[in-house]
């Protein structure tokens, strides 16, 4: 992962590293941003490698990586890195195996961004003829299976389904930290919950509006939990509706199981998603 952020690919990418380490498997981590969230469950546990932050160059270092490393098998995330790591395969004197991990519903992504036609057809044209190169293909549902079959025209029998590490003993165990803040006491007042990154595909804004409905007939309060370029925008359409008073940014945590836990409601607003691991985890914790 080239690039690595706060949401739920790269919590299961951790989550996928130190469970291979577990079991014996050696792991490089390439990775940028290695102060990000999550990162620290795997130090001492496997060889953080920092690729070149100039996207030009990324390509011929991975291809001097693979020469140099040799590695049996590489995993790649997301379109950018799935296209780099197979042009590098290509390119380089590696046996290496590259396995894409498919992790949204590729069909629903592309028809939010715009329903033109010769966009989405040069775009699903971009990823058979990359996808169509790798040497395997995990799906995260037997959705995205699908979708991915009929997008890119690969066999669904050469698709395998895997799904999210999400259930950890660490979830278990993170989930009984404390949170110091009085909307957390005992109390008759609903808690509904949203959770994400405040980004076009998570549609907090339909959620806003929702809890405002709700609000002409009971008392009840709203916490989004998470960071985004959206942030302000979201923030405002609270002030506009006259519900800021009941609606809680409290940012970024990397324990958000407690958050989850205590609330009443968990609600997931996505406009897509591949397997959401967040609705899982507000599941698993009742």
């Amino acid at each position: 992962m080239p690039s690595f952020g706060d949401g739920g690919v790269e919590r299961m990418m951790v989550n996928i590293a130190f469970g291979l380490t577990e079991v014996g498997v050696k792991v490089d981590f390439i990775v940028n941003q290695q102060g990000a969230p999550y990162l620290s469950n795997l130090i001492g546990l496997v060889n953080f490698i920092t690729p070149p932050s100039n996207r030009d160059q990324e390509l011929p270092w991975l291809i001097q990586y693979l020469n140099s490393s040799q590695p049996d098998v590489m995993m790649s995330v997301k379109d950018l890195a799935d296209f780099t790591a197979i042009d590098a395969k290509k390119a380089s004197n590696a046996n290496t195996k590259i396995i894409v991990r498919t992790g949204t519903a590729l069909l629903s992504r592309f028809g939010h961004r715009g329903t033109n036609f010769l966009k989405r057809w040069l775009r699903s044209r971009e990823l058979k003829r990359y996808y169509q190169q790798a040497d395997g293909h995990i799906a995260v549902a037997i959705g995205t299976q699908k979708e991915l079959h009929e997008l890119i025209q690969i066999p669904e029998k050469d698709i395998i389904v895997i799904k999210n590490p999400v259930i950890t003993p660490s979830l278990l165990e993170l989930q009984h930290e404390t949170i110091d803040h009085p909307w957390f006491a005992p109390s008759d007042m609903p808690l509904i919950m949203g959770m994400g990154g405040f980004r076009v595909q998570k549609d907090f804004a339909t959620l806003i509006n929702a809890f405002a409905l709700l609000r002409r007939t009971r008392p009840c309060r709203l916490i989004l939990l998470g960071q985004g370029r959206k942030e302000k925008r979201l923030i405002k359409l609270c002030q506009q509706l006259g519900i800021e008073g009941d609606v809680l940014f409290p940012g970024f945590s990397d324990n958000p199981y407690p958050w989850l836990k205590r609330a009443d409601l968990f609600v997931l607003s996505s406009l897509w998603e591949g397997s959401p691991n967040v609705l899982t985890e507000a599941l698993a914790l009742g």
